[in-house]
């Protein structure tokens, strides 16, 4: 019977350890993602500044396609083509 309970135990914190493992690669995983694709999204000029105040950015319509043109449009005066 004690060897029984001493396997179980030793089950259990098997089980712990492979948990805690897992999630301590997760966070780290999550924090190098942060690090290397939201960080530098917060660098482009149209994200809010840490303080709320939004950089100044400008949309020329010589970088947009057609469909994003008409989008702007339409965005812009939803009753254009009615």
């Amino acid at each position: 019977m004690v060897r029984i309970l001493k396997y179980i135990g030793f089950f259990i914190l098997a089980v712990f350890i492979v948990g805690a493992v897992y999630g301590t690669c997760t966070v780290y995983k999550a924090k190098v993602y942060t690090k290397n694709t939201v960080l530098k999204d917060l660098a482009n000029s149209q994200w809010r500044q840490l303080k709320g105040e939004p950089k100044s950015f400008e949309i020329k319509s010589s970088g947009l396609s057609e469909r994003q043109k008409t989008i702007v449009v339409k965005v812009q005066d939803p009753g254009f083509y009615h």
